[in-house]
């Protein structure tokens, strides 16, 4: 019955997904990164049908991890050595990113990097939190990857070929 339900692709993005989302949280659990789960959601993300599709999400991803990540240092620099509110430094950030992301939509990342490091108190070097967010992410988006290329490699059509499950 299962086999006349699910079609080939479905089988094939199937394995793709479960594969890049193991191998995520091999690599976070090897590393130790002290939130894995977003290894894991960024392969979810990334894994596409086609390689270009898998790069292009991975890039966004990518790209705006470490605009957030960037972005953040002020706010935690102020909370940490000026000891400003936290709702006033985080809008000091926030806002010229939600302009860029209103400009830019794949940059939106950006802003969930922000909250992430500013919004999500941790025990450990404020500093070290967006840095943690970006090997997050590199795990995943490089998970995503390669387990995309390893399976589309081979496949009828080529690596640009899409098919749709």
């Amino acid at each position: 019955m299962a086999c006349t339900v699910l079609s080939n692709a479905t089988v094939c993005q199937t394995v793709r997904l479960l594969s890049a989302v193991g191998l995520a949280g091999f690599v976070a659990w090897l590393t130790n990164l002290q939130e894995p789960g977003w290894a894991l959601i960024t392969s979810v993300i990334v894994t596409q049908n086609s390689i270009t599709d898998t790069i292009s999400k991975g890039r966004d991803q990518l790209v705006g991890t470490l605009i957030g990540a960037t972005v953040s240092i002020v706010p935690i620099t102020l909370l940490m050595f000026a000891h400003w509110p936290v709702w006033m430094a985080f809008t000091i950030a926030f806002v010229p990113l939600a302009i860029l992301v209103s400009w830019k939509p794949e940059a939106r990342m950006g802003v969930v990097t922000l909250m992430v490091a500013i919004l999500f108190p941790t025990d450990n070097d404020p500093y070290l939190r967006p840095i943690e967010r970006v090997l997050a992410i590199l795990i995943g988006v490089g998970s995503g990857t390669l387990v995309t290329y390893a399976c589309c490699m081979n496949r009828p059509g080529g690596m640009h070929s899409v098919t749709r499950p």
